[in-house]
């Protein structure tokens, strides 16, 4: 899907994200966005302890799927007496753990305000998004699906691109820092 497209609630999501030219940890970070503008706690969906060991090491051309297949999340809209217009995912590569496995649960774990401020304000640049032209809606390829299996071959400029591609210019001892909203529509009362 392109970014911007308006979720459902109840509709399924399962992220794949690849690094194209880095090696390194991947972190996820949700928050919710409330009409006002503001977030809410920041949770770390991955890794967790489910999370297989060392699965949250990512190297370029691999795809990661968030939660891994058949699992998927469901869009639902908190009861905060806020309006929550959205989930704000923050994607995190970095050139060395940035949160030790024993501090992980079952679950994601909330993470301080200031720590998520603090990486986002250290590494966080302009990215440059491309979006495939109409490609939303299409159906992923075999390799595309199997790119995330650790015996896979990883995906080449062969490969059909992905939706939304973003790129950073940034230094190469910089974590990589995307944030992304995924917006959906209120339910109806």
């Amino acid at each position: 899907m392109e970014e911007g497209t308006l979720l459902s609630p109840g509709q399924k999501v399962r992220l794949s994200i690849e690094s194209l030219s880095r090696d390194g940890y991947l972190y996820v970070i949700n928050r919710e966005e409330y009409g006002d503008g503001s977030l809410g706690d920041a949770r770390l969906i991955f890794p967790t302890k489910k999370t297989p060991e060392e699965a949250n090491r990512v190297k370029a051309g691999k795809m990661v799927y968030i939660p891994g297949p058949p699992n998927y999340f469901r869009i639902k809209p908190s009861s905060s007496p806020k309006v929550h217009v959205a989930e704000v995912l923050t994607v995190l590569v970095s050139s060395k753990p940035l949160i030790e496995s024993s501090q992980l649960s079952n679950t994601a774990i909330t993470l301080s305000r200031e720590q998520v401020e603090a990486w986002e304000k250290q590494w966080a640049t302009q990215a440059t998004k491309f979006e495939m032209e109409g490609g939303a809606g299409r159906v992923m390829t075999e390799k595309e699906q199997s790119a995330a299996s650790e015996d896979a071959a990883s995906l080449s400029q062969d490969d059909p691109v992905p939706q939304t591609i973003y790129r950073l210019a940034i230094k190469p001892e910089d974590a990589l820092v995307i944030r992304l909203p995924l917006k959906f529509t209120r339910p109806k009362k």
